[in-house]
């Protein structure tokens, strides 16, 4: 299992990029600590409370635990409380027994409340207590944040897939069972990185959130990996993907850069925002973007067995190398530096790029691309594409850095 590249992108990435998205899972944990433990609160209210702050961990479309263990809670409640703190939290028990145990016991509970004429199951068929090992694997997080980590099939199997790690169970619990010892193994490889550490420790600090055994920290690293630093889209989501058309690709040499924009620019039909600033302050659209295109490329490729070319090399390598994606020619040999610029916006908006890439672009200027995506929204989106090539000194670009010293 490759781990150190993967460990290398999230740390370089952590601060500006990962770390505000998931930051909602810190703040979960601690709502649960402070609730849970209240045992004059009736338990009802503490599971609704203690559970309230876990968003879509519980609460997403068409998946509903957390309105499930609620309702349980409610019209149940010295029963939900004897499963759940004597059965499921009760580390004295074998794992896998008490989580078999739990969703037997669950699904029980259901049929017991319909048949008995509960208001809201009475007379339904297509009842679901979505008490599956997803849902228990939050829950025993919360309880044991120090021992436990948040288990999802697709996380499990996209990370496995870009890590190098064969999974070798079958059904859900056994999976879950493994991903666990996989995060341990994980999280052997996070505490070597001692500085990160450090700057990690200071942002718990400041939040006021605590991991003291970095289980967090590891989910994090692994769900980072499977969503943000790799270009998988999940198979859940192939109806709502939209592929790029051969219209939204158009490729020129890099001389006609501005005759091209302009005319295109002309037919767009956006709204008027100052899409450039809106893209600077999110820093992430450059790497999304890249992603994007490491994915085009593959799928260019993959019709030639070629897909294995395509690198990433402003993540495995650095920002600085004056070029982001390293791609090959259909000849599977003529390499291919490509340079990714973003926008949200209209493809005629300005775009940035350092002397250290102008400087590549001419040395490499029969291979050299620039990709110009635009019409960007989310990675699962086909925006627009404009596929330049040769060297950025074609296009005449406006200096608009400059370097002073001030003597005191």
């Amino acid at each position: 299992m490759e781990l150190k590249p993967l460990i290398g992108a999230y740390i370089k990435h952590w601060e500006s990029f990962i770390r505000d998205r998931e930051e909602y899972k810190w703040s979960a944990f601690r709502h649960f600590d402070e609730f849970f433990y209240d045992e004059e609160m009736p338990f009802s209210t503490r599971v609704n409370h203690s559970f309230k702050m876990a968003g879509n961990l519980l609460v997403s479309p068409n998946y509903f635990p957390y309105g499930m263990l609620k309702e349980f809670s409610e019209q149940r409640p010295d029963t939900m409380e004897n499963l759940m703190v004597n059965v499921l939290f009760n580390e004295e028990l074998p794992l896998r027994e008490r989580i078999n145990a739990y969703m037997e016991e669950t699904e029980a509970i259901m049929w017991e409340m319909a048949d008995s004429g509960y208001e809201k199951w009475k007379g339904r068929t297509n009842l679901h207590t979505y008490q599956d090992v997803h849902a228990i694997s939050v829950y025993l997080a919360m309880r044991y944040p120090a021992k436990y980590y948040i288990y999802k099939t697709s996380v499990f199997k996209v990370f496995s897939d870009v890590a190098g790690y064969t999974i070798q169970s079958k059904n859900h619990i056994d999976k879950y069972l493994e991903f666990l010892r996989l995060c341990d193994t994980v999280k052997d490889e996070l505490l070597k990185e001692t500085l990160f550490l450090s700057v990690y420790d200071e942002w718990l600090k400041a939040k006021g959130y605590e991991d003291f055994y970095y289980c967090l920290l590891t989910q994090d690293f692994i769900y980072a990996v499977s969503r943000y630093l790799t270009i998988h889209i999940d198979s859940s989501d192939k109806s709502k993907k939209k592929d790029i058309t051969k219209d939204s690709v158009i490729t020129a040499d890099i001389k006609d850069y501005k005759k091209i924009v302009t005319e295109k620019a002309k037919t767009h039909k956006g709204s008027k925002i100052d899409y450039e600033t809106k893209d600077k302050l999110k820093r992430e659209l450059g790497l999304e973007g890249e992603l994007w295109v490491v994915k085009y490329e593959m799928e260019r490729l993959s019709k030639l067995g070629l897909q294995d070319k395509v690198k990433h090399v402003s993540i495995t390598e650095g920002d600085g190398i004056g070029y982001d994606i390293l791609s090959v020619e259909d000849d599977g040999v003529t390499p291919k530096y490509i340079e990714v610029k973003t926008t949200t916006g209209n493809c005629n908006l300005p775009l940035y790029y350092s002397a250290n890439e102008l400087e590549v672009s001419q040395k490499y200027q029969d291979h050299y691309y620039l990709y110009r995506v635009y019409d960007f929204r989310t990675i699962k989106e086909a925006p627009r594409l404009i596929i330049f090539k040769g060297g950025l000194d074609k296009l005449e670009g406006t200096p608009t850095s400059f370097k002073a010293c001030i003597d005191i």
